[in-house]
């Protein structure tokens, strides 16, 4: 069974391969030393290791060296390994995906010296520790590779950035390693550590962290329970102090404090399993201090002309040296010429304002090179296209005008009906004012469908029939079907499964005898949501196609 550490957290080495270099642009190197079951000389047991990680452009590279030594027989394991990571920030804001390995090898040995044996026993001499133990021993140090992977995911939960939820998965000997110290084999079982916590911002200075951590190897399994409070004491300082269980094992008390770059840290595992008597109450201590610093940085020079910000005494949350107050992105580092923001292109726009913020463009253009593409062919370039797969006119940005009102769809709340400005593009009758020429309007129908789907569900069969056989008696009405999708997937797939789910509904109408010259069909993929994408029931309402009754 591997090492359990109770500041696995700080030990991120240890606990994923994913979070190797997960420091931006820092060199960090670290240790551990862990010590249990003292009181018992024959199971005392020490592991200690070092570990030291490196980040650059995304990337991150480490090496993470470690031992244990158990009871009197000193069985030592010894594990080296090699970690990398990538990195890859997620939309605009400050969420991470990381996925990570690590390989290296794992060696066992045994001191035969340290054992005493029935067969040294002489009934008049004693124990004779020379004399011929009668067993029959392979090896007495063994060497196996081993590989490891992981991955974790972190979630900004609001606007500040200073709230988040963090989800990790990893699974170590992979290679499933074995080892022969007797005459049978022996492997070590795949362990998987699954965790997740959640910083959460109570004050400026103030944060509690809930957290909790599964590991399951072989037979054995740990489950972890946490709470952990920081104190941002001042611009320099922070103190952590939490409590955690690890159920059927051990209660936890931990402290720590963190000073510029360097972090310190202290456990205590108070013993809960059944060795709590033997041991006399006595667990295991924990100490862990780690340094980081930036590698490849100079300090930001300041440009003739440029912003030059007035010296306050503040913060620096990204360290790029410019103080919170004053910097426009005070997570990300940047320059002075930028106010704190970064332009990774060097196009001469924020990154934070470039649509293409990788990709040397033009203002004209939000930051994107310039391209000619027209999907449409509405003659709008998709660049500036605001509906780049259905056909619209210039004067409006590329989006349609289906009621010819002047007013394009996507800001026309009765997009199929003549309407004027002043009343949202509905017809004025709609808004408590009268106007004759408006053509009568219907109640909207609306059809919902499955993800990703296109077929109709009978629990809307009754509705269609109903409108169907409205129209064989009203010979004036004419409908309008337009398709719509929630914005799972890509914009230009979502545009096609729209169109499938209009003219699903125009084949089951035209199955039922209405003729297809009063069908006109529209499709609007993902760019006209009902209600927000944010929860399911949200895009659930969006997967659907409209009916509009129009009287000629």
């Amino acid at each position: 069974q591997d090492a359990h550490f109770s500041q696995a957290w700080n030990n991120t080495a240890q606990l994923n391969p994913a979070l190797t270099g997960v420091y931006k642009d820092h060199v960090r190197i670290g240790g551990i030393y862990r010590t249990q079951w003292t009181p018992i000389p024959e199971s005392a047991y020490r592991h200690q290791g070092v570990f030291a990680d490196a980040h650059y452009n995304g990337f991150g590279l480490g090496l993470t060296l470690f031992n244990e030594h158990a009871g009197l027989a000193s069985l030592r394991t010894t594990t080296v390994r090699v970690n990398a990571a990538y990195h890859k920030r997620l939309n605009s804001d400050a969420s991470r995906l990381s996925i990570g390995f690590s390989t290296g090898f794992i060696q066992k040995r045994i001191d035969l010296n340290s054992f005493t044996f029935d067969k040294q026993y002489d009934s008049e001499l004693g124990l004779d520790t020379s004399g011929d133990h009668g067993e029959i021993f392979t090896n007495t140090t063994a060497f196996s590779p081993d590989l490891t992977v992981g991955l974790e995911w972190s979630l900004q939960l609001n606007k500040q950035k200073n709230s988040k939820l963090i989800a990790g998965l990893s699974m170590e000997h992979l290679s499933n390693p074995s080892y022969t110290l007797l005459t049978n084999e022996n492997k070590i079982p795949l362990l998987w550590t699954t965790y997740g916590k959640v910083d959460i911002a109570v004050s400026p200075q103030v944060f509690i962290t809930p957290r909790i951590l599964l590991r399951r190897q072989g037979t054995a399994s740990e489950f972890l329970l946490g709470l952990e409070s920081s104190l941002q004491v001042n611009k320099l300082a922070k103190v952590h102090l939490g409590i955690s269980n690890r159920f059927k094992d051990a209660l936890i008390v931990q402290a720590g404090l963190e000073i510029e770059n360097i972090t310190a840290g202290i456990s205590y595992d108070l013993n809960t399993s059944g060795l709590a008597n033997v041991t006399n109450g006595f667990g295991a201590i924990e100490l862990l201090a780690s340094y980081r610093f930036k590698h490849g940085k100079k300090s930001p020079s300041i440009p003739p002309n440029s912003f030059t910000p007035v010296p306050v005494k503040t913060n620096d949350r990204d360290g790029d040296g410019i103080p919170d107050n004053i910097d426009e992105c005070p997570d990300i580092p940047g320059t002075y010429r930028f106010q704190g923001c970064s332009d990774k292109d060097e196009d001469g726009i924020w990154d934070n304002e470039d649509r293409c913020p990788n990709l040397f463009g033009v203002k004209e253009n939000g930051g994107c090179p310039i391209k000619i593409n027209d999907v449409d062919g509405d003659g709008v370039i998709d660049d500036f296209d605001q509906c780049v797969y259905i056909k619209g006119l210039p004067s409006l940005n590329g989006c349609p005008d289906s009621d010819k009102d002047g007013i394009g769809d996507s800001e026309d709340r009765c997009p199929y009906l003549w309407g004027e400005k002043a009343s949202q593009g509905c017809p004025s009758q709609l808004t408590g004012r009268v106007q004759e020429s408006a053509p009568k309007a219907y109640p909207k129908i609306i059809i919902e469908f499955d993800t990703d789907q296109s077929i109709i569900k009978p629990d809307f069969y009754h509705q269609l029939d109903e409108v169907v056989q409205q129209m064989k008696q009203e010979t004036n009405l004419s409908v309008v079907l337009s398709g719509h999708t929630d914005f799972e997937g890509s914009v230009s797939y979502n545009f096609a499964l729209s169109q499938r789910r209009s003219f699903a509904v125009q084949e089951y109408m035209i199955s039922r005898g209405l003729s297809p010259s009063r069908i006109q069909v529209m499709s609007y993929g993902e760019t006209m949501p009902k209600v927000s994408n944010e929860t399911s029931n949200g895009k659930a309402r969006n997967r659907r196609v409209e009916l509009v009754l129009i009287s000629n």
